[in-house]
């Protein structure tokens, strides 16, 4: 959808008695009171400020209640005459407005007026005095001026006998009314003033005047005539303060146009009063826009006239609502309900266009535009003269078929303008301008040509840099240009062709060249060549080197000049045509370099010789058990460094021992003393088998006459083995199942494929069973030896408790846990030595209970 702006007059002006917010307007003017006879004359003047709704507040000051005022006798150069106090006499408040009411969600403007009316009585003068009142600060909110500012200065010309007329009524603005205006959108607003007498009025806009400063928000007396315009922030004007599209109409005061984008703008309307074709006094009213995004329901949108007059099709532009029924009328008969037609007229002419948007809607809208075909109408121009020191030159060469030219305008990029129809304009900066013909005819056709003129200060020469000649030989000296003109050489030793742009140079000694080139305007300038002349030449090839093979080698030499370089492989290979290049030779040989000047020639050569790199080792890898140390071996070097060198005993050296704890990539880094500079890099992998943890489970306790089944486990696959194999089932799986009689120790080995290994090993003994055995002593000091009371079942499948009692009944432990114990310790604290009473009660294999008591002594 289209975005559209609000803008709601008597908006946004600051005035800060503390730096707030106040006045969004204002003007003066006068009503003739009378004359006393005697020379005196009196006027009834008012002054009208305009202020928002705000309340009133630390940015939001309210209207004065006195306003100063100082008048000026005009006379004297503006001298000072008095100052007034004048009270407010009445404040009204306006919330009328004009809204469309297919604008959607329209704001409700309000302000107010302050007035401030006063009677002065002032001698008759020639010249007339000057009202005037300031007041600080405006809105830095504003978008057409320059800010922060100060103030604004509104004031009137009371008139005298020689400017103006004694007894005049001044015009006044009648209308005190806020509208709404949509941004991009037309609007149209009557600003139109009275005038008592009946004289002639005329409008414009005009600059607004700065005044006061935030030091002295409300000055006492206002500072003398002329006052300061207001400087406006381009493309924005005193003219054009809403841009270029917003005009006024000088005889109505209506402004119109396409409102610009969001922000406050500054607008100054200026009322000329005229008495039988004679100015004789103007007012002024200073105000502040608001622009505001708002948005219109539809809205119809087309530019004001297709006059480019091109041919008799026209492809009809259309800024209006997207999505929206369109009905066009093309002004001969035809219409089209295409967003964007082209239409093709039969004859020449000039046809009202009308376009409808959504039509027979409540929130439909219209445009209308005049289409001038009257082809062909094609703008064209050529220019002659190029520096600043001269006039340049314009031809329209524009072609109008059905009409004749009769407008010109030529905008030259700089802000000059002309409308000659063949204008002479001189640029005062070297640079490129971008020239704007702009023609028109008497059918209404107006159309654009753009070129891009580049302005010298001088005509640019381009030679050749400071050049070379063998001492026997001719040489040429180009010169060239952007333009036509002529040539002239000096001096004329030993030159052909001096006034050409390529004269021919045989000198015998070195000599500087001028030429001066003079444009078809008369402007020239001046440039240069030296010629150096030589009767031999040198050039130096770089030292013979050594490369490897497969590396490019740099071939560069040194001379005293700027020759033709040819560098060349004997017999005859040409490898290249520049002083320095790089090649890759594939055999060693000599490389010739050959430098020429015309008949003048040198030479030289570079030596390259080629050597292999050391001899590359394959890459390896092989694995070993943590802890173990890796032999690492290379060869065909006489330089070695192996990388990373922390865990290598012997970096340096071609055989030596690493201690890798983790698989590591080995690189070693080989040179010999053939002559290749480089490196050959060999690489071994060593993969480091992680240390073999075994477990061949808890020392336990079993019945004399049961079976027992161990369980074997390690961190790695491998080779399980048990040893001895007495009272094994199979010792070489990980669980066998253990058959004996006698107390016996198995150690567990678990082998990788690779030969690393680990050992652990369980004790068994064979008790008589099925039984509970408890201590008779222990000794809790944190030796790791008999620190706890713990019972030892034997063929006991469950453990109901372990309790034990000290001497006075007190339970000072108990567990239902396999194999947990008393640690000799009764509520956080050490127990005493002494006895202790223990109960024990389990279940063996066939269900029996198995219940034993008994003492503990615990020694310390």
């Amino acid at each position: 959808m289209r975005r559209w702006l609000m803008v709601v007059f008597w908006t946004a002006m600051l005035i800060r008695p503390a730096s707030a917010h106040h006045i969004i307007g204002g003007y003066m003017y006068y009503d003739d009171a009378g004359s006393d006879g005697k020379g005196n004359h009196s006027y009834l003047v008012h002054l009208l400020l305009y202020r928002g709704c705000e309340p009133v507040d630390n940015n939001h000051a309210d209207l004065d209640t006195f306003a100063r005022i100082t008048i000026y006798n005009n006379d004297n150069l503006g001298s000072f005459y008095m100052t007034l106090s004048v009270p407010l006499s009445k404040r009204e408040y306006h919330s009328n407005q004009h809204v469309d009411p297919c604008i959607v969600n329209p704001p409700t403007p309000c302000y107010q007026i302050g007035y401030y009316n006063f009677t002065v009585t002032l001698p008759e003068n020639n010249n007339g005095y000057t009202v005037v009142y300031q007041r600080c600060c405006r809105n830095d909110l504003i978008v057409n001026a320059y800010l922060p500012r100060d103030g604004a200065t509104y004031y009137v010309e009371l008139p005298g006998r020689n400017q103006g007329i004694i007894g005049d009524n001044s015009p006044r603005f009648d209308r005190e009314e806020a509208i709404l205006i949509c941004a991009n959108g037309k609007f149209t607003y009557d600003y139109s003033a009275i005038d008592p007498d009946k004289d002639s009025l005329s409008y414009s806009f005009a600059t607004a005047y700065d005044g006061a400063s935030s030091g002295d928000v409300a000055p006492a007396v206002a500072s003398a005539p002329p006052y300061t315009p207001l400087p406006y922030v381009a493309p924005y004007s005193a003219a054009f303060p809403m841009g270029s599209q917003v005009s006024i109409d000088p005889k109505t005061g209506i402004i119109s146009g396409i409102a610009p984008p969001a922000g406050t703008y500054v607008i100054c309307v200026r009322v000329n009063e005229y008495r039988n074709g004679k100015l004789i006094g103007y007012i002024f009213k200073d105000f502040h826009l608001d622009v505001t995004d708002c948005h219109r329901v539809v809205t119809a949108s087309i530019p004001s006239a297709y006059n480019k007059c091109q041919s008799f099709t026209i492809s009809f532009t259309n800024n209006s609502t997207t999505g929206r029924i369109y009905l066009w009328d093309f002004g001969d008969g035809d219409t089209s309900t295409a967003y964007a037609p082209t239409h093709t007229y039969a004859d020449t002419g000039t046809y009202l266009v009308k376009l409808k948007v959504d039509p027979g809607s409540a929130c439909g809208d219209s445009a209308t535009s005049l289409a001038r075909v009257y082809p062909v109408l094609k703008p064209r121009f050529s220019f002659s003269g190029q520096c600043t020191s001269a006039l340049t030159q314009f031809t329209d060469q524009s072609i109008s078929t059905s009409g004749t030219i009769n407008y010109w305008r030529w905008d030259f990029g700089t802000g000059d303008t002309s409308s000659l129809a063949n204008p002479q304009y001189q640029f005062t900066q070297a640079r490129t301008w971008p020239v704007v013909l702009t023609v028109g005819n008497d059918k209404g056709c107006m159309n654009s040509d753009t070129q891009q003129v580049l302005i010298y200060q001088a005509p640019p020469i381009s030679l050749t840099p400071d050049t070379d000649l063998c001492y026997r030989d001719t040489i040429a000296l180009p010169a060239g240009t952007l333009t036509s003109g002529s040539f002239s050489w000096t001096p004329a030793y030993n030159l052909l062709n001096p006034y050409s742009s390529a004269p021919l140079s045989y000198a015998r000694k070195d000599t500087t060249y001028y030429v001066r080139f003079t444009d078809l305007n008369g402007c020239w300038n001046v440039d240069s060549i030296r010629v150096r002349v030589r009767d031999s030449i040198h050039v130096q090839a770089a030292p013979d080197t050594t490369i490897c093979t497969g590396d490019p080698v740099t071939l560069s030499a040194v001379s005293d000049g700027r020759y033709v370089f040819t560098w060349e492989i004997p017999p005859g290979k040409t490898v290249a045509y520049q002083q320095d290049t790089s090649y890759v030779p594939a055999a060693s040989s000599p490389f010739v370099i050959h430098a020429q000047l015309q008949s003048c020639t040198a030479a030289d050569t570079m030596q390259v010789r080629l050597v292999n790199y050391p001899l590359h080792i394959p890459f390896r890898t092989f694995s070993i058990c943590y802890g173990d140390a890796a032999e690492l071996s290379t060869a065909n070097a006489v330089y070695y460094a192996w990388n990373p060198a922390s865990s290598v005993d012997q970096p340096n050296q071609p055989l030596t021992l690493a201690h890798p704890t983790d698989t590591t990539l080995y690189v070693v880094s080989k040179i010999d003393t053939q002559g290749c500079p480089k490196p050959t890099f060999d690489s071994i992998q060593v993969n480091v088998i992680p240390p073999v943890k075994v477990f061949a489970g808890n020392d336990t306790l079993i019945t004399l006459g049961e079976s027992f089944m161990l369980h074997g486990t390690s961190n790695v696959p491998g080779q399980f083995t048990w040893s001895p194999a007495d009272g094994l089932n199979d010792p070489h799986i990980p669980n066998p199942i253990a058959s004996g009689t006698r107390d016996i120790t198995y150690t567990l080995t678990v082998a990788t494929p690779e030969g690393c290994y680990g050992v652990d090993s369980i004790h068994i003994r064979y008790l008589e069973g099925p039984a509970i055995y408890v201590p008779t002593a222990f000794t809790p000091n944190g030796d790791g030896h008999n620190d706890v009371l713990r019972p030892f079942p034997v063929g006991i499948v469950k453990l109901d408790y372990f309790r034990v009692y000290n001497r006075w009944g007190e339970l000072v432990f108990q567990t239902s846990q396999y194999l947990q114990g008393w640690d000799g310790t009764y509520k956080g604290k050490p127990a005493d030595a002494g006895g202790y009473v223990w109960v024990v009660k389990g279940e063996d294999e066939r269900g029996r209970t198995i219940l034993k008591k008994g003492v503990a002594v615990l020694i310390r």
